[in-house]
């Protein structure tokens, strides 16, 4: 289970300390620890529990993470970013820059460890995509990309630009983006009702965009007032939801 190397002296080191000072850990401010992690098969017993500072429980979890290999550090990869949260009955201290870049690497490297091999079924892929439209077309989310967007420093957007400067998109792949947005494969080309303010009787297409482009009208200029619920020239366009 541990790989008795340094880290692993570290350990028990505290550890042993710990529990030979608990005539003086009966008062102030310590968390419990279980010495055998319970996802490695420690149990919540007496023999397997320890008062530990808030300073030396961070430690541990960090050493625990290079006391193990494969799996095991993985699950102690992700014990340790559990510092990181905020929680009102817990009284510690922020992680410096040096520990914070160093846990993010190691989830990294856990995540890596436990994801390589697994293999997504067709149905748990449609489940994903499906709340991932859902989360993303919620005005909540609209409102928050677009706040985003515009607070963004000149610093970032030049990043941006930088990131993007010289690439190519082929041919082929420009083919693939544009038969996605054709038709009703593009998401404004949804059900819309045309109403028109002379009283001619209210007509249904299922791409206002086509329709636009077919009666020679702007479609940019539909869209936004279909957002006003406005008419423009002579039409309203409105989303069947």
């Amino acid at each position: 289970m541990f790989i008795q190397n340094k880290y692993y002296k570290w350990y028990f080191s505290i550890i042993t300390n710990a529990s030979q000072d608990l005539s003086n850990r009966s008062s102030g401010y310590y968390e419990n620890h279980h010495i055998i992690p319970k996802c490695l098969g420690g149990n919540d017993s007496k023999s397997n529990l320890v008062k530990l500072t808030a300073k030396e429980h961070f430690v541990c979890h960090h050493l625990l993470v290079y006391m193990t290999t494969s799996k095991n550090k993985s699950k102690m990869s992700y014990g340790f970013l559990m510092f990181t949260r905020k929680n009102p009955l817990h009284n510690r201290q922020h992680l410096t820059s040096r520990n914070y870049t160093t846990l993010r690497e190691l989830v990294g490297e856990a995540a890596s460890v436990l994801h390589t091999g697994k293999i997504v079924s067709a149905e748990s892929r449609l489940k994903m995509s499906i709340a991932s439209k859902a989360s993303h077309n919620t005005p909540e989310y609209k409102v928050g990309a677009s706040t985003r967007a515009k607070n963004r420093t000149k610093e970032h957007r030049a990043k941006i630009g930088a990131a993007h400067k010289g690439k190519t998109i082929s041919a082929d792949m420009r083919a693939k983006q544009s038969a996605k947005l054709l038709g009703a494969n593009n998401p404004r080309a949804l059900n819309w009702i045309i109403a028109f303010e002379n009283g001619t009787p209210d007509i249904h297409v299922t791409s206002l965009k086509t329709w636009c482009e077919e009666n020679k009208i702007s479609y940019g200029m539909v869209f936004r007032f279909a957002a006003k619920n406005q008419f423009y020239k002579g039409i309203r366009a409105t989303k069947v939801v």
